[in-house]
Formats: structure tokens, sequence, C-alpha cells
């Protein structure tokens, strides 16, 4: 009896967590780009102001 209960419950906590797990996926997918993108153009800047004061 006690196993039927444990694996309802369990059962349950997964129905509960999916569709969290699926918006975690789902927003992680839309900001991966947006920080490499910001970290490309921090570097990017960094590098253009690192070549502007380097000596000839």
């Amino acid at each position: 009896m006690f196993g039927s209960i444990g694996e309802l419950l369990g059962d349950a906590l997964k129905i509960a967590a999916a569709p969290i797990q699926v918006a975690a996926d789902v927003t992680r997918a839309v900001t991966k780009p947006l920080a490499e993108a910001a970290q490309q153009v921090a570097k990017d800047v960094k590098d253009e102001l690192h070549d502007k004061h380097s000596p000839r």
C-alpha cells in the first residue's frame, strides 16, 4: 500500500515539474544566444579599445 502511495506521489511530482522544466528549457534557448552576443560585443569593444591604445 505504501509503495503505491509513494509511486502516486512520485508521478504527481513528475507531472507538476514537467511544465517548469519546459519553461526553463525554452527560457534557456532564448537567453543563451543573447548572452553569447553580449559577451561578443563586450570582447569586441575591449579589443577595439586595446588596439587604439597600443603603440604602433
